[in-house]
């Protein structure tokens, strides 16, 4: 309509134009999530997956993001196990960006993955030096559309991290955060061993 109009509209009418295309491609980008969201697990198997490749894989495709904040990720050895192997690089994808983009300003992020594998479970844990989360909206954090944070200060949706629990429910497992704004977060997760 602007292409086709814009010489006619007044500055209100332009200034209206520009809100609806803004409010139409944000509805766009949370349909799609909501979509992913919705799909979560759809038609995946178990496969039998090197944890270590994945963690690379996402190290890659995060690279520039990595490079760009300066942030440093270090990792202990990561077992091979059985994983909805699309989902669990969705998962490590999303805490470790979520890391790079809650940290603290003027401090580069540093992420530890740690895992302790026991008998019946893994028990995984991603800890960064961010900005944290107040213990008020821990158990908020992780339902869909959720924010604790301006559009202006922090981008998103409040996506990610529902995300995260559709993730490790779908691996009949659970995830928490323990969260300190003087430290950062440290988020838990265990999957059991499926088969």
């Amino acid at each position: 309509m602007e292409e086709d109009y814009g010489n006619t509209f007044d500055s209100n009418a332009t200034r209206y134009l520009k809100t609806i295309d803004q409010a139409t491609k944000r509805m766009s980008v949370l349909v799609k999530a909501l979509l992913m969201y919705a799909r979560i697990g759809r038609d995946q198997k178990l496969i039998f997956t090197d944890l270590n490749r994945i963690l690379s894989e996402v190290l890659s495709d995060l690279e520039n993001l990595i490079l760009n904040s300066n942030a440093k990720i270090i990792s202990d050895p990561l077992p091979s196990m059985n994983v909805y192997e699309v989902e669990f690089r969705q998962l490590i994808q999303n805490l470790i960006s979520n890391a790079i983009k809650f940290s603290k300003k003027g401090i580069d992020p540093e992420i530890r993955i740690r895992c302790e594998k026991e008998e019946d479970y893994c028990h995984f844990s991603v800890q960064d030096n961010g900005i944290g989360i107040d213990s008020k909206y821990v158990d908020r954090i992780f339902f869909i559309f959720q924010r604790l944070h301006l559009k202006e200060e922090y981008e998103g949706h409040g996506i990610g991290l529902a995300h995260c629990k559709k993730i490790i429910e779908l691996h009949n497992g659970r995830i928490w955060v323990e969260s300190d704004s003087e430290v950062g977060s440290n988020f838990h997760f265990i999957i059991p061993n499926l088969n």
